[in-house]
Protein backbone atom coordinates (compact mmCIF):
# COMPACT_ATOMS: atom_id res chain seq x y z
CA UNK A 1 0.00 0.00 0.00
CA UNK A 2 1.30 3.47 -0.89
CA UNK A 3 2.30 5.91 1.83
CA UNK A 4 0.10 8.99 2.30
CA UNK A 5 1.57 12.18 0.83
CA UNK A 6 1.92 13.82 4.26
CA UNK A 7 3.93 10.83 5.49
CA UNK A 8 6.26 11.00 2.46
CA UNK A 9 6.80 14.74 3.00
CA UNK A 10 7.51 14.15 6.69
CA UNK A 11 10.02 11.41 5.87
CA UNK A 12 11.82 13.70 3.41
CA UNK A 13 12.03 16.50 5.98
CA UNK A 14 13.31 14.07 8.62
CA UNK A 15 15.97 12.77 6.26
CA UNK A 16 17.08 16.02 4.58
CA UNK A 17 16.41 18.79 7.11
CA UNK A 18 14.43 21.97 6.68
CA UNK A 19 12.58 23.42 3.71
CA UNK A 20 13.59 26.59 1.89
CA UNK A 21 10.51 28.29 3.37
CA UNK A 22 11.71 27.48 6.88
CA UNK A 23 15.27 28.58 6.07
CA UNK A 24 13.94 31.90 4.73
CA UNK A 25 11.93 32.42 7.94
CA UNK A 26 8.60 32.66 6.13
CA UNK A 27 5.63 32.06 8.44
CA UNK A 28 3.59 30.42 5.70
CA UNK A 29 -0.11 31.15 5.98
CA UNK A 30 -3.02 31.96 3.70
CA UNK A 31 -2.43 35.71 3.98
CA UNK A 32 -1.06 38.17 1.42
CA UNK A 33 2.35 38.96 2.98
CA UNK A 34 3.57 35.35 3.46
CA UNK A 35 2.29 34.36 0.03
CA UNK A 36 4.14 37.32 -1.50
CA UNK A 37 7.28 36.30 0.37
CA UNK A 38 6.89 32.77 -1.00
CA UNK A 39 6.57 34.21 -4.51
CA UNK A 40 9.74 36.29 -4.05
CA UNK A 41 11.59 33.26 -2.66
CA UNK A 42 10.45 31.15 -5.62
CA UNK A 43 11.75 33.80 -8.03
CA UNK A 44 15.09 33.96 -6.23
CA UNK A 45 15.38 30.17 -6.21
CA UNK A 46 14.73 30.15 -9.97
CA UNK A 47 17.60 32.58 -10.58
CA UNK A 48 20.96 31.27 -11.72
CA UNK A 49 22.42 31.46 -8.22
CA UNK A 50 22.83 28.86 -5.52
CA UNK A 51 19.86 27.99 -3.32
CA UNK A 52 21.79 29.08 -0.21
CA UNK A 53 22.33 32.54 -1.71
CA UNK A 54 18.68 32.75 -2.80
CA UNK A 55 17.46 31.96 0.72
CA UNK A 56 19.96 34.40 2.27
CA UNK A 57 18.88 37.09 -0.22
CA UNK A 58 15.23 36.53 0.70
CA UNK A 59 16.07 36.89 4.39
CA UNK A 60 17.97 40.12 3.66
CA UNK A 61 14.92 41.45 1.82
CA UNK A 62 12.70 40.66 4.81
CA UNK A 63 15.23 42.24 7.19
CA UNK A 64 15.15 45.37 5.01
CA UNK A 65 11.38 45.49 5.48
CA UNK A 66 10.52 44.43 1.93
CA UNK A 67 7.89 41.91 2.99
CA UNK A 68 4.84 43.08 1.02
CA UNK A 69 4.14 44.27 -2.52
CA UNK A 70 3.53 47.79 -1.19
CA UNK A 71 6.90 47.90 0.58
CA UNK A 72 8.65 46.46 -2.47
CA UNK A 73 6.97 49.02 -4.76
CA UNK A 74 7.90 51.90 -2.44
CA UNK A 75 11.56 50.86 -2.35
CA UNK A 76 14.20 52.05 -4.76
CA UNK A 77 15.95 49.76 -7.21
CA UNK A 78 19.13 50.07 -5.19
CA UNK A 79 17.38 49.05 -1.98
CA UNK A 80 16.07 45.94 -3.71
CA UNK A 81 19.52 45.14 -5.10
CA UNK A 82 21.50 45.97 -1.95
CA UNK A 83 19.77 43.35 0.20
CA UNK A 84 20.57 40.36 -2.04
CA UNK A 85 24.05 41.78 -2.66
CA UNK A 86 24.85 41.66 1.05
CA UNK A 87 23.72 38.03 1.11
CA UNK A 88 26.16 37.15 -1.65
CA UNK A 89 29.21 39.15 -0.63
CA UNK A 90 31.42 36.08 -0.76
CA UNK A 91 30.33 35.06 -4.27
CA UNK A 92 30.11 36.77 -7.62
CA UNK A 93 26.70 38.20 -8.39
CA UNK A 94 24.96 37.81 -11.73
CA UNK A 95 25.54 40.94 -13.88
CA UNK A 96 21.92 42.06 -13.54
CA UNK A 97 22.32 42.23 -9.77
CA UNK A 98 25.73 43.83 -9.76
CA UNK A 99 24.81 47.02 -11.58
CA UNK A 100 22.21 49.67 -10.87
CA UNK A 101 20.70 51.61 -13.77
CA UNK A 102 20.49 54.71 -11.60
CA UNK A 103 22.42 56.04 -8.63
CA UNK A 104 21.38 54.93 -5.17
CA UNK A 105 19.40 57.35 -3.07
CA UNK A 106 20.91 58.82 0.09
CA UNK A 107 18.32 56.99 2.16
CA UNK A 108 19.77 53.65 1.11
CA UNK A 109 22.01 52.26 3.84
CA UNK A 110 24.04 50.22 1.35
CA UNK A 111 24.76 51.18 -2.22
CA UNK A 112 24.45 48.54 -4.89
CA UNK A 113 27.63 47.15 -6.43
CA UNK A 114 27.26 49.19 -9.63
CA UNK A 115 26.93 52.53 -7.83
CA UNK A 116 29.67 51.64 -5.37
CA UNK A 117 32.01 50.82 -8.24
CA UNK A 118 31.22 54.12 -9.98
CA UNK A 119 31.38 55.99 -6.68
CA UNK A 120 28.09 57.70 -7.42
CA UNK A 121 25.20 58.63 -5.19
CA UNK A 122 21.98 60.29 -6.12
CA UNK A 123 21.63 64.02 -5.31
CA UNK A 124 18.09 63.31 -4.08
CA UNK A 125 17.46 63.98 -0.36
Amino acid sequence: MAKPLARIAGDLIDEHGTTYVQQASIDLADRPAPLFQLLVLANLLAARIGADIAVAAARELWDAGLTTPAHMRASTHCQRVAAPATAATTRALPPAWAACPSSCSRTTAVTCAGCAQRGTRSPRP
